[in-house]
């Protein structure tokens, strides 16, 4: 999962994205990556690919049909 890719950045390098997201107080940090223009790394591209679909499907469900 997104969670457990280990980011490449010097701010957290060597923490997953799981960890930093857990930490409020960077949990920005995220937010700055996906903005990023040019992502190198296919791995950390599809991680935070990851990430922002299920924050945007976090409290969005389906509601079934009555009837």
């Amino acid at each position: 999962t997104w969670r457990d890719f280990v980011c490449p950045f010097p701010a957290h390098k060597g923490k997953t994205l799981g960890e930093i997201y857990d930490n409020h107080k960077t949990k920005g940090y995220l937010n700055w990556i996906a903005g990023l223009e040019e992502i190198k790394s296919e791995g950390l591209r599809k991680a935070i690919g990851e990430y922002q679909r299920e924050e945007n499907n976090n409290g969005r469900q389906g509601f079934n049909r009555i009837g």
